[in-house]
């Protein structure tokens, strides 16, 4: 896997994950990332028995720039989708979080868009609560550069994770 060389080429997040999940699907393995920077727009899902090593120093998966918006309307409960009041910077493939005030970070969804139809956004997962306009409810393009959800045995080695933070939306 690499930026040009490799089974799987791409500098970004979609192909780390499909070299990721292509792993997985034949039981477990190595994926080998070659050196150079990967732009992440959303996170490296991290998969049962599969180790991802970069090169060593040379390697960076660096997030991209964020954006933020207040909700337009509230997202209940178990809702697939928020409605921003400014959708610049959000897109389809982009990892986002959603959470008003109440949240608590207990209660903070953390998902994928997976359409868009002007400022409204379905995504991956539903919302772990309602997020309500009144309590300052909003969205970005949050999340963490690499994940791991019910996983075994994965491994992360010789990675530069860079969270970006001069480039964030506040």
């Amino acid at each position: 896997m690499g930026q040009g060389t490799g089974d799987i080429t791409g500098g970004d997040n979609r192909a780390l994950q499909a070299a990721m999940d292509y792993a997985a699907s034949l039981g477990g393995g190595v994926v080998e990332i070659g050196p150079g920077e990967y732009t992440m727009r959303d996170s490296l899902h991290l998969r049962s028995h599969v180790t991802v090593r970069g090169t060593a120093g040379q390697t960076v998966l660096r997030k991209a720039k964020s954006a933020a918006s207040a909700l337009k309307l509230d997202g209940d409960y178990g809702e697939e989708q928020f409605t921003v009041q400014s959708p610049d910077g959000f897109a389809v493939g982009d990892g986002v979080a959603i959470w008003d005030k109440n949240s608590g970070g207990f209660h903070t969804t953390v998902a994928r868009i997976i359409g868009a139809n002007g400022n409204t956004f379905a995504i991956s997962l539903p919302l772990n609560a309602d997020c309500m306009v009144g309590n300052g409810a909003q969205a970005a393009t949050v999340f963490p550069v690499v994940s791991g959800y019910y996983v075994e045995g994965a491994r992360v080695q010789d990675l530069i994770i860079e969270g970006n933070k001069v480039r964030t939306c506040r």
